[in-house]
């Protein structure tokens, strides 16, 4: 998941010069902030938290990427099928019981908490970024 700082501007403007280094390190700061605070609301907990605690945010002059680096983070995020079990070439067939269903594996559904942190962010760069524009005109 990536941000993306873009301004439009509508309506009737003065024209000021305004540098976008001169308000996007707040804004990319505030961002963060926010990040890490939505992490531990949406991003699933389960046993031992490794999962919201290997969420990482890099940082550039203009751009912020965050995704979390645990091994199993896009599973539990996009989920998986289920699966059956295991083909074994030499008896032909798969290892699978059909009374306790051995050697398949049920599925994980997909929570989908990258995209809530997205959609929960973009509110966030929105209005931090309006009001740090209206504050370099003042």
């Amino acid at each position: 998941m990536s941000a993306r700082f873009t301004l439009s501007v509508s309506g009737n403007i003065r024209w000021t010069k305004v540098k976008p280094s001169s308000f996007i390190p707040t804004v990319i700061s505030r961002v963060i902030t926010e990040a890490n605070r939505l992490n531990t609301e949406i991003t699933p907990k389960g046993a031992t938290g490794e999962l919201q605690n290997s969420f990482r945010a890099e940082q550039t002059e203009r751009t912020v990427r965050f995704y979390w680096d645990a091994p199993y983070a896009r599973f539990v995020d996009k989920g998986t099928q289920e699966s059956p079990g295991r083909y074994v070439p030499i008896l032909g067939k798969r290892l699978v019981s059909t009374k306790r269903r051995i050697g398949t594996h049920p599925g994980i559904k997909a929570q989908h908490f990258s995209q809530k942190m997205a959609t929960a962010l973009r509110e966030v760069m929105v209005q931090s970024t309006v009001d740090e524009v209206r504050r370099s005109f003042r």
